[in-house]
């Protein structure tokens, strides 16, 4: 049986599926957030070689199938990015692959279905990537969307904790996004983290002035709960 080292947590394991840690296997929910913690350092090949582990164990886990397709997805930018547009095609034909997967899994999966059509356009654009390489780098608009969805499935199931690392990846992958630092914005003010909710909120205001779009009603609103003074709207 082919074995897959990964590195989880302080050091390096064994994936849990293939053998066993002192007699019981790592938590396969240990190793999914191991995973996630990788993506919000950047670190997308070592949270793929981790959510690979995972899929070895449940193959059919449709989140964990998006996952791997994401880091596909965000490798494809960066080997674009680079000018290597042999290895970026490659990582959007795998990043396809695996979203196909978990809408197979889950069908009419909404993040997965955003992440493939968000591939297919990828690839279908990479000349342009190669003559302006920032493109690729700009090109992240449909990440925020997926991690959006995700972490609010995890918060409707009470799971808090993979919840806000959902959001938190939104804003991360997408740190110029009015709406995913609204919607993490609005999740912290729904677990009373008034402090860290304005933060946030404030942050979304002012990315929703940049791109002279109207501040929207509930983002006043939720300033207004945590103590913020939001500008009247015309």
């Amino acid at each position: 049986m082919m074995q897959r080292a990964v590195r989880v947590g302080a050091g390096v394991v064994m994936a849990a599926s293939l053998i066993p840690l002192a007699g019981c296997q790592y938590p396969y929910r240990s190793m999914r957030i191991d995973g996630q913690q990788a993506v919000l350092a950047g670190q997308y090949g070592q949270a793929r070689e981790i959510f690979m582990s995972c899929h070895d164990r449940r193959p059919g886990d449709a989140e964990n199938l998006h996952d791997v397709g994401a880091m596909s997805f965000l490798l494809a930018q960066q080997r674009f990015t680079e000018r290597n547009a042999p290895a970026g095609l490659r990582e959007c034909d795998r990043a396809i692959d695996f979203y196909g997967r978990a809408i197979t899994a889950r069908p009419n999966y909404p993040a997965a279905l955003i992440g493939r059509n968000s591939a297919f356009e990828l690839k279908g654009q990479f000349e342009k990537a190669l003559e302006q390489a920032e493109w690729a780098s700009r090109y992240v608009g449909p990440m925020a969307k997926q991690y959006i969805f995700l972490a609010r499935e995890h918060e409707e199931r009470g799971d808090l904790d993979l919840a806000r690392l959902r959001y938190r990846q939104a804003v991360v992958l997408e740190p110029e996004s009015p709406e995913a630092h609204q919607a993490y914005g609005e999740f912290l003010r729904r677990r009373n983290l008034q402090d860290e909710a304005s933060v946030e909120l404030r942050e979304a205001e002012r990315l929703y002035a940049a791109r002279k779009l109207p501040t929207p009603a509930a983002l006043r609103e939720a300033q207004s709960e945590t103590g913020g003074t939001p500008q009247p709207q015309p």
